[in-house]
C-alpha cells in the first residue's frame, strides 16, 4: 500500500468516529461590492496592457519603416553595385581585348623584325657569293636595317645588271691537266664561266670554295668566239648556279661499274641469266633437231598407203628428227596387231617427250627465282644505306648512293634476266608441244595405214593421245 492511502485511510477512519464541526456562517456581502476590487484592477491592467501594445504596435511600425527604408538603401546599394560591376567588367573586357591587340602588334613586329633579319641575311649570303659584303651600319635598331636594306637593294640592282652582260676578269682557274692557270674570266653573268689563258680557252665548272676547273667536254671554241666577240649558233656551255657549290661531273658508267654496284646478289642475278640465255640456244637447238624430217614423214606415209613398207622405211631410216624416229620404230615391228603397235608408239613416244622438253622447266624455274633475287638484292642494298644513314646521316647524298644503286641495278637485273626467259621458255614450251603433236600425228597416221581392217582402228588414236600427254 502506498503511503498516500495509508494517509486517506487514516483521515476517512477520524471522520466516522467523530463528526466534523460545521464551519461559521460568512456575511453576506453585496455582489457588487465583492466584484468592485477586481474590476477596477482588470481595468488597470487593461489600460496598461493598451498602452504597451499601442507603444509595441508604434514600435513595430517605427521597425518596419526602418527595415523598409534599410531594404530600400540596401536595393539602391546593390544596383550601384551592379551597375559598378557592369562597369567594371566592361573595362576588363575593353583591357583584355587591348592587351590581345598590343599581343598581336608585337607578335606582328617580331615577325616582321624576323622576316627584316631573314631578308637581311640571304641578301648578305647571297651578296657575299660574288664578293660583295655589305657594310656594317653605325646606327641600331630600324634606321640600321633601312641603311642595310638600301645597300643590298643598291648592290643587288648591280648584280642584276651585271647578270645580264659578259664580263672578263682578271682570275686563275684549274686546268685539264690539273694545274693552275692564270688568265682571264668570261662571266656569263651568274650562271656559267669561261677561262682563257693565253691562246687556250675553256668552259669552266665549279669545285668548290670558288674554285673552277676546265670542263671535260670541251667548250673552249664558245669561250673563244665570246673572247673575240662573235657569236656562235651553237654554244658550248655549262650551267650553274654559282662558283661555290662544288659540281660533280657525271662520269661515263663502265659495264663493270653497274656490275660492281649491283654487288653480290647482281653477280648472281647475271650467272643465272647467262645460264638462261644457254639454256634457250641449247633448248633452240634440240628443238630445231626434234622437228627435221617432216618432209621424209610425208613421203613415207604416201610410200605406206601404196602399200610399199620398205621404200617407206628407207625414207624415215636416216632421219634425225622425233616424228621420223617414231614413225621408223613402228615400221621395224615385226607383227602388225594393234596392240604391238599402240605398245611401241607409245614408248616411241614417251621417249621423244624428254627429248623435246629438256631444259624448259629449268629456264622457267630461272625466269622465276631472278626477280625473287633481285628482291632480294633490293633489301640488302636499303638495309646498306640505312646503315650508313645511322653511321653518317644524311648530310653527304653521295655516301647514300651505294646502297640505293645496289636495291635498284639488282631490281632491274632481277628484271632483265626475268622477262627474256618467261618469254623464251614459254614460247619454245609451245614450239615443242607442236614438235609432239606431229610425231603423235604421224604414229596415228601410221597405225591407220598398218591396222586397217583388223577391227580395232577406232580406238588405236584414242589410246595414243592419252598416252602422248
Amino acid at each position: 500500500m502506498t503511503p498516500l492511502a495509508s494517509v486517506l485511510g487514516l483521515l476517512l477512519a477520524a471522520s466516522a468516529q467523530e463528526p466534523t464541526p460545521a464551519p461559521p456562517a460568512l456575511p453576506v456581502v453585496p455582489e457588487e461590492i465583492a466584484l468592485a476590487p477586481y474590476e477596477a484592477a482588470y481595468q488597470k491592467e487593461f489600460a496598461y496592457l493598451s498602452t504597451e501594445r499601442e507603444g509595441l504596435e508604434a514600435r513595430v511600425a517605427s521597425q518596419a519603416d526602418a527595415g523598409r527604408a534599410a531594404r530600400a538603401d540596401a536595393e539602391a546599394e546593390l544596383d550601384r553595385l551592379e551597375a559598378r560591376l557592369v562597369a567594371l567588367q566592361v573595362r576588363r573586357e575593353q583591357a583584355q581585348a587591348l592587351l590581345e591587340d598590343v599581343d598581336r602588334a608585337a607578335q606582328t613586329a617580331l615577325e616582321a623584325d624576323d622576316a627584316l633579319e631573314a631578308a637581311l641575311f640571304q641578301a648578305r649570303t647571297s651578296l657575299e657569293t660574288d664578293g660583295f659584303e655589305l657594310p656594317a651600319t653605325a646606327r641600331e635598331g630600324l634606321d640600321g636595317k633601312a641603311d642595310d636594306f638600301r645597300s643590298a637593294f643598291a648592290e643587288g640592282s648591280a648584280r642584276i645588271a651585271q647578270g645580264g652582260q659578259v664580263r672578263w676578269v682578271d682570275g686563275a682557274f684549274f686546268g685539264p691537266d690539273g694545274t693552275r692557270l692564270e688568265g682571264e674570266l668570261a662571266l656569263v653573268g651568274n650562271v656559267a664561266t669561261f677561262g682563257r689563258a693565253g691562246a687556250e680557252a675553256y668552259a669552266l665548272v665549279p669545285v668548290g670554295e670558288g674554285h673552277l676547273h676546265a670542263w671535260r667536254e670541251g667548250g673552249g671554241a664558245t669561250g673563244t668566239a665570246l673572247a673575240d666577240g662573235r657569236a656562235e649558233p651553237a654554244m658550248g656551255i655549262y650551267l650553274h648556279e654559282g662558283r661555290t657549290k662544288r659540281i660533280e661531273e657525271r662520269a661515263e658508267k663502265s659495264l663493270g661499274d653497274v656490275l660492281a654496284a649491283g654487288g653480290v646478289v647482281g653477280y648472281v642475278i647475271l650467272v643465272l641469266g647467262a645460264g638462261a640465255f644457254v639454256l634457250i640456244l641449247l633448248r633452240i637447238v634440240l628443238l630445231l633437231r626434234a622437228a627435221r624430217g617432216a618432209r621424209e614423214v610425208d613421203e613415207a606415209l604416201v610410200a605406206l598407203a601404196q602399200g610399199e613398207v620398205a621404200q617407206a622405211r628407207a625414207l624415215v631410216g636416216g632421219g634425225a628428227g622425233s616424228a621420223p624416229r617414231v614413225v621408223r620404230d613402228l615400221l621395224e615391228v615385226p607383227a602388225h596387231g594393234h596392240a604391238a603397235l599402240e605398245d611401241v608408239a607409245n614408248a616411241a613416244l614417251l621417249r621423244e617427250q624428254p627429248l623435246v622438253e629438256r631444259f624448259g622447266a629449268a629456264i622457267l624455274v630461272i625466269a622465276a627465282v631472278a626477280p625473287l633475287l633481285g628482291l632480294l638484292g633490293t633489301v640488302t642494298g636499303m638495309i646498306a644505306t640505312f646503315d650508313i644513314i645511322t653511321e653518317y646521316g644524311t648530310g653527304d647524298p653521295r655516301m647514300l648512293s651505294g646502297g640505293i644503286s645496289e636495291a635498284l641495278v639488282t631490281t632491274q637485273f632481277g628484271l632483265v634476266v626475268a622477262i627474256p626467259s618467261l618469254l623464251g621458255g614459254n614460247l619454245l614450251a609451245g614450239w615443242g608441244e607442236v614438235v609432239l603433236a606431229r610425231a603423235e600425228t604421224a604414229a596415228l597416221r601410221v597405225l591407220t595405214a598398218l591396222g586397217s581392217g583388223e577391227g580395232d582402228d577406232d580406238a588405236t588414236p584414242d589410246r595414243l593421245a592419252a598416252a602422248s600427254k
